[in-house]
This record gives C-alpha cells, structure tokens and sequence, in this order.
C-alpha cells in the first residue's frame, strides 16, 4: 500500500463527482467487528486501487453494517461485484451493488442523489439510506423502509432471549416479542426492533428462508401498529407525527436548522 493512498484525506468523500459516477460499490452485510482499514485493505488487494472507503456508523459510532468504496478506475467497479460480491468475512457473504449515485448526509449515512432526501422532509418515504433499488427489489422490499421486522415459523423452543441472540448478528435490536398463548407457549412468531431501518433491511437479507432449530423462518417488515409503543397512563391514543410513517419527529431544531444550512 503506497504512502500517498495512506495519506489521503478519508473526511471529505469525492462521491458524486460525474467523473467518479461509475467508480463506486455499495457493500452492505459487512461484519460489525471488521475494520474499515481492514476492508480497505482487502479491496486493495483483491480488487485494486481504492480512492475512498467509509463504514457507516450510528451516532454511537457503532457500524451499520454498511459501506461505500470507490476505486481509482472505472473497470474495478464490475471486477469488485464479479469478485467481491458473496465474499466471505467471518462468516458473512458480502453483498456488493453498483451505487452510482451515493452521497453523504450529515450524520454520515449514505442517501441517494436521485431522490435528494432529508429526514424530515415530504418524500422520507422514499429513502433507501444509500441501498440499491435493485437490491431491494431482489428482497422484495419495497419503501418506506422501517426499524422493525415480523419473524414467522418460529420452533417452539425459541423464546426472546434466543430471538434476540439470533437477530442481534444483524444489527442493535431494541425489542424483542414473541406472541403466546393463553397457555403461555409460543405461537411460532415473534418480532424484533432495531435501532436502523438498514438494519431491518440486513436481517430480512440474512435469515429469510434460514432454518433455526430445524424451522425455516420467514422474515419481513411488520407494518402493523407499533406494539412497542407505550402511551402514558390514561392517554388512548394519538394522531400522526411529523416523522416517518407517522412517527414523532424528534430533535426538530435541529433538523430544521440542518436543512436551511444545507
């Protein structure tokens, strides 16, 4: 690795450049232990030249699970797909897309230039946090993107502890149910919160159709009603907020000053 790449600066991305528009990977399913410099490395020597890389994180600066890398030519990018895509680390196969279209928002996740969105904005429904359309639609999974997931065909000896245990490898799970019986005893369905949509997205892609305790599990987005949703004592219910799906819209002066500065 030549001392000129070490010394570049990684804080300012050149992503969305049109002369670096076919030059970059989205790589998503990375393992929540790997280094960004050791993925940098590994790009370097399987692929070639990398000009920037960056693991996303949440503002815990705890990784998402998800990456850009962008590559000093242009025919890297489809040899990085043709090699890199289902790479192995640690146990996880990498999924790896051709985002042409990648930017960064202020807290560090990727959005797509096409749809331009912001957080509190109109068209949050729309937000894909950088993921590929088409990678969605291989899952399908269609927007708007939520943090919480339905598990169904579930054996009768998994209970919350092992939901969690399991789900966890896909992300920061908040919550976790299984649904019972007037007995006590698992109905075989359950459901999982985490902290990101993407998150939601990696497990969908990791344990859909995977077998747990000789039960083949199937895994999709709950719209339902948030059954984590805990109202204070004698208040029923409460109309829309202002924030996605409905949801309140948190930290608002915030917001609101990011995207008149922006």
């Amino acid at each position: 690795m030549n001392s000129g790449y070490m010394n570049r600066d990684r804080s300012r991305s050149p992503i969305g450049s049109r002369n670096n528009e076919f030059k970059k990977v989205l790589v998503s399913n990375i393992h929540f232990d790997y280094k960004q410099h050791e993925l940098e490395e590994l790009f370097m020597k399987e692929v070639g030249d990398v000009t920037f890389l960056k693991i996303y994180t949440d503002k815990k600066g705890k990784s998402l699970g998800i990456g850009t890398v962008e590559f000093d030519k242009a025919e890297a990018t489809q040899k990085a797909i043709n090699k890199m895509h289902l790479f192995n680390i640690n146990g996880r196969k990498l999924v790896v897309k051709r985002e042409d279209n990648v930017e960064i928002d202020k807290s560090g996740r990727p959005i797509t230039n096409r749809s331009r969105i912001i957080e509190s904005g109109s068209n949050v429904e729309n937000n894909t946090y950088g993921l590929s359309p088409e990678f969605l639609k291989l899952l399908n999974i269609r927007c708007p993107l939520i943090d919480r997931i339905f598990v169904k065909n579930l054996h009768f000896k998994v209970d919350e502890a092992k939901l969690n245990e399991v789900f966890k490898l896909a992300g920061r799970v908040l919550e976790v149910k299984i649904f019972k019986d007037k007995l006590g005893k698992s109905k075989g369905y359950g459901l999982v919160k985490y902290n990101h949509p993407v998150e939601a997205v990696q497990a969908i892609s990791m344990f859909n159709n995977q077998v747990l305790f000789d039960c083949r599990m199937s895994v999709w987005f709950d719209r339902m009603k948030d059954p984590f949703a805990k109202l204070p004592e004698g208040l029923k219910s409460t109309g829309m907020g202002l924030g996605p799906n409905g949801k309140p819209l948190h930290d608002i002066e915030r917001k609101l000053q990011s995207n008149y500065t922006s």
